[in-house]
């Protein structure tokens, strides 16, 4: 089981492909999930690529934080830390950066701030740039989550209604009720205080959304805006009759745009 040890942590990340490899990508998941999300991608990605996927802080198979009710451990600057100390210790200095969802802001503010430094980046149904408030009345639900296996389930069978509730959406659904209880409300905690959009006007390396026209999460018109903001942003993929996780209900679809798009 591969891990990297950061300062008060240790993450782990599952890895394919060959070190010398001509292409390395790098995959951040987003909130409530794991590496385990890009594996329908990576098993089709083409076998000469290197490819990497951490498990971010409290997800997956990388060691909890010490204090599992706190949401410190969950802000997006910390994320962007933890992913810019994973990267050096990997001593990744040539790669593409795919992220998902609340991994589209971990990866934006690593751009900003200039901690990540990618050759290419590709955002799958991102967070806004503005950030985004959460309702009062929805933390109860995410606090639920964590102990209520149906909600659980209701809530990620709304996140991709294009994928049936196989063994594979099941494990995906465990994986979520380990994480600590401040993993389900501190990312949207975070959204709501974090706004970079000032900051996109300086990504000009290459750069491509992808959206599900179902997203129930993140709104067309965010995304729209988050696109025209990007000096780089060279294309806005639409894939119809996917919800907010193209890379799970139409992989064959998505690994074909990163591939085109890398090469």
């Amino acid at each position: 089981m591969p891990l990297i040890a950061l300062p008060d942590i240790e993450l782990h990340y599952v890895e394919q492909g060959p070190a010398d490899a001509g292409e390395t990508v790098l995959f951040v998941h987003g909130s409530l999930a794991s590496s385990r999300w890009w594996q329908p991608v990576m098993s089709r990605l083409p076998a000469a690529w290197r490819l990497i996927a951490p498990d971010q802080r409290g997800s997956g198979r990388s060691r909890r934080p010490g204090a599992d009710d706190d949401e410190a451990f969950y802000t997006i600057p910390r994320l962007a830390a933890d992913l810019a100390q994973f990267v050096e210790a990997l001593g990744l200095d040539d790669y593409h950066l795919v992220a998902h969802a609340f991994g589209g802001a971990i990866a934006l503010e690593g751009i900003v701030s200039d901690l990540l430094r990618p050759r290419s980046l590709i955002l799958v149904d991102t967070a806004p740039a503005l950030g985004v408030v959460t309702p009062a009345e929805a933390y109860p639900y995410l606090v639920q989550m964590r102990t209520d296996r149906g909600l659980l389930v209701r809530a990620f069978a709304s996140l991709m209604p294009g994928h049936p509730p196989n063994d594979f959406f099941q494990s995906l659904v465990d994986d979520a009720r380990t994480m600590p209880a401040a993993a389900f409300t501190g990312p949207a905690r975070a959204l709501a205080q974090w706004n970079v959009m000032a900051q996109l006007p300086n990504i000009h390396l290459p750069t491509l959304l992808i959206r599900g026209d179902q997203d129930m999460m993140v709104d067309a018109e965010a995304t729209r805006v988050t696109f025209l903001s990007i000096p780089g942003a060279g294309n806005l993929e639409v894939f119809r009759g996917c919800g907010h996780c193209p890379m799970i209900e139409q992989p064959d679809a998505f690994v074909d745009s990163v591939v085109q798009f890398i090469e």
